[in-house]
């Protein structure tokens, strides 16, 4: 939870900053910022992806996640989401603060890093994703809350149930996993990562789908029992 909770401090503060700058607007100072650690997204991303040493599980996770992902639709279906949660609170566009709030909360929990960062703190101690996070999410809040005003710091505490769920929840499967299904997790969930530091600089022609990727996490964490029900049927037989 010490992640989450940076995080959320980040959030706060840098959506006090953003308070000072409220209806200026700084928007062209925050991509640059933007732009500059989108390189160091691609950087802890290779990072993570080149400490895996089973390269056919990585292209397996990634193959069977794209399938999952895009046959669920789940970008399609989070745009859905985004949209209905608009419709329903933020009813008049002119009310910034119902805005700034819904915004800025799906900007900060949908995503990968939102995922992989809390279950990389817990499965294997490392912070690296959630403090780059952290710092994007503060960046963030400080554009917004300069726009938006108040309601973006309250989009914090949606982060601290969140992530703190996604921490519980990796807490609660850290006893039924080996070390190395963590890595071999931490390893697909850092090509993601690389993939939105891509994203963030707009390198590709076109835009990486993070979204329907997402079920590739999941992958190594379901081979660990189907390795082992191999290996015992190779023992019986």
């Amino acid at each position: 939870m010490l992640g989450t909770i940076i995080n959320v401090i980040s959030i706060v503060i840098g959506g006090l900053i953003g308070l000072l700058f409220h209806k200026k607007s700084p928007r062209v100072l925050g991509e640059r910022i933007m732009e500059g650690f989108g390189l160091f997204v691609i950087v802890i991303g290779i990072k993570g992806a080149i400490e895996g040493n089973n390269s056919l599980l990585y292209i397996v996770s990634i193959i069977l996640g794209a399938l999952i992902g895009e046959s669920l639709k789940l970008e399609k279906k989070l745009n859905g989401f985004t949209g209905l949660l608009e419709k329903k609170f933020v009813k008049d566009k002119n009310d910034g603060f119902k805005e700034g709030f819904i915004t800025t909360t799906i900007l900060f929990c949908v995503g990968a890093m939102a995922i992989i960062g809390p279950m990389n703190a817990v499965l294997k101690g490392n912070y690296e994703i959630l403090m780059i996070k952290s710092t994007l999410d503060g960046v963030t809040a400080f554009i917004f809350a300069s726009a938006y005003g108040f309601s973006v710091l309250l989009s914090a505490v949606s982060v601290l149930v969140y992530q703190g769920l996604v921490s519980l929840l990796a807490f609660l499967l850290k006893d039924f996993l080996s070390t190395e299904t963590i890595n071999n997790f931490s390893v697909v969930g850092s090509l993601l990562v690389a993939g939105i530091g891509f994203n963030l600089l707009k390198l590709s022609s076109k835009k990486i789908n993070v979204v329907n990727l997402l079920p590739a996490i999941f992958i190594p964490i379901l081979y660990e029992p189907l390795k082992i029900a191999i290996e015992f049927i190779k023992g019986i037989i």
